[in-house]
């Protein structure tokens, strides 16, 4: 890119840099293909439900997480005020 006063020009490509844009748009799958919407669980085929292992895995981290914030809190609260701010 280049500037000149207050304008912009864009570099112009090369014959190979637009023989490699070119081929690369040509190439089967080339461009990303958008992920497919989700399916509407009320119709059926949808996500399926988390297994009870990842239930379970689940709550686990949920319990921890609490449990790690009631220490933080407890450990602000016992601060005085003079160290709080």
């Amino acid at each position: 890119m280049n500037m000149k006063g207050a304008r912009v020009f864009a570099r112009e490509l090369s014959e190979e840099e637009k023989a490699e844009q070119a081929a690369a748009a040509n190439v089967k799958g080339g461009a990303k293909q958008p992920p497919a919407p989700a399916k509407d669980p009320k119709k059926g085929g949808g996500p399926e439900e988390p297994s009870k292992e990842e239930l379970e895995r689940i709550e686990r981290e949920k319990k921890e997480k609490e449990e790690k914030d009631r220490k933080l809190k407890e450990e602000w609260d016992l601060l005085d005020e003079e160290t709080k701010f």
